[in-house]
């Protein structure tokens, strides 16, 4: 992901509930994994939160 923000921008997920996802912090990136797995990288941005960064469809 290129120019998220914090505060301003959220990540839409369809078919999951959030206790799928995990969060990773690594070198100033954030790290989204799904059964294991990394499924997205969002670059450059740290402390993102489930309940606030996400919206769950």
């Amino acid at each position: 992901m290129l120019d998220f923000q914090k505060g301003t921008d959220v990540i839409g997920v369809l078919g999951i509930s959030s206790s799928s996802l995990t969060l990773n912090v690594l070198n100033g990136n954030t790290e989204i994994g799904l059964l294991g797995q990394t499924v997205a990288i969002v670059n450059g941005v740290t402390g993102l939160d489930i309940n606030t960064n996400f919206v769950f469809q």
